[in-house]
C-alpha cells in the first residue's frame, strides 16, 4: 500500500502528497475522522485502488486528483462505510469507475461537487448503497454511463448534477433499486440512452 490507516479508531490528516505506484494510494480501513487533502494520487495498480474507505465513518476526502490509476477504481466507500464525505475531487483517466459506493451497504454518505471523467468504467457507481447524498457534481465522458443506481442502491437523494458525452448512457436506475429521489438534473449528449429506469421501483424524478 502507498499510505494506511488500520483499524478502529485509528484517525489522522494526510494532505499535499503524491502517492504512486503501490497497489491501493490510500487505504483507511476502519478509520473515523481522518481528513485527506489536496493529494495527488495516481498510476496505482495490481488492485488499482487510488482512495479506499472500506468500513470507515466521518471520513472527508475534499480536493485531491486520482487518476491513472489501473484496477478497480478511483475512489471507492466500501462496506457498510458511514457518514464519509468525498467532495471537490477530480478523478479522471481511471480503468475502472471514478467514485464507487457499494459492498455492504454503505449509507449517509455525501459525494459532492466532483469532477468525473474519462473514467473507463461508470462515472459514479452506487451499489447496495442506501441513503446516500449524491449532489453538485459533473460526470462526463466515462466509458459506461455517467451515474448508475442498481442493486439495492435504495433511498438515495440525487440532486443537480450535470451528466454529459458519456459512452453508455446518462443516468441509469437499475437492477432492484428503489425509492430513490433525482431532482434538477441536467442530462445531455450521452452517445446512448439519456435516462433509463429499469427493475427500479418507487423512485421519482423532480425537473430532470
Amino acid at each position: 500500500c502507498g499510505i494506511t490507516f488500520n483499524g478502529a479508531g485509528m484517525t489522522g490528516s494526510i494532505s499535499s502528497s503524491t502517492i504512486r505506484y503501490a497497489d491501493r494510494g490510500i487505504f483507511l480501513n476502519n478509520s473515523s475522522g481522518a481528513t485527506l487533502t489536496g493529494n495527488n494520487v495516481y498510476a496505482c495498480s495490481g488492485e488499482g485502488l487510488g482512495v479506499y474507505v472500506e468500513a470507515g465513518s466521518n471520513n472527508w476526502v475534499n480536493g485531491n486528483a486520482v487518476f491513472a490509476n489501473i484496477g478497480n477504481g478511483a475512489i471507492i466507500v466500501n462496506d457498510a462505510g458511514t457518514m464519509n464525505t468525498v467532495v471537490n475531487n477530480w478523478s479522471y483517466n481511471n480503468t475502472g469507475s471514478g467514485i464507487s459506493l457499494n459492498g455492504s451497504n454503505p449509507t449517509h454518505n455525501t459525494v459532492k461537487g466532483n469532477q468525473v471523467a474519462f473514467n473507463s468504467g461508470y462515472g459514479i457507481f452506487l451499489q447496495s448503497a442506501s441513503s446516500n447524498t449524491v449532489v453538485s457534481n459533473t460526470v462526463y465522458s466515462n466509458g459506461y454511463s455517467g451515474t448508475i443506481y442498481e442493486t439495492n442502491a435504495n433511498n438515495n437523494l440525487i440532486v443537480s448534477n450535470v451528466i454529459y458525452s458519456n459512452i453508455s448512457g446518462g443516468e441509469q436506475l437499475t437492477a432492484a433499486s428503489s425509492n430513490n429521489t433525482l431532482m434538477n438534473e441536467t442530462i445531455y449528449g450521452n452517445l446512448t440512452i439519456g435516462f433509463l429506469v429499469s427493475g427500479s421501483k418507487n423512485s421519482q424524478c423532480v425537473n430532470c
